[in-house]
């Protein structure tokens, strides 16, 4: 499985568990079995205070060509 991922943000992917950090919050996710969903969630960081703007799940599917579900 290849991923090509561009970002000014710190990314890493170990396994099939993808982190995402910005300043104050940190995104986790996990890949399916199949690898076309990627289902996770924002949290900020042990400082930060939560709001719906840094504490939210979030779910990604691939898609082909033509927008559609793979």
């Amino acid at each position: 499985m290849g991923f090509k991922i561009q970002s000014l943000e710190i990314i890493g992917i170990q396994g099939n568990v993808v982190t995402h950090w910005t300043k104050g919050s940190k995104y986790t996710a996990t890949f399916s079995e199949n690898g076309n969903t990627l289902s996770g969630g924002w949290r900020p960081e042990e400082e930060a205070r939560k709001t719906p703007e840094n504490t939210y799940n979030v779910t990604m599917n691939r898609v082909n060509q033509n927008n559609t579900r793979i």
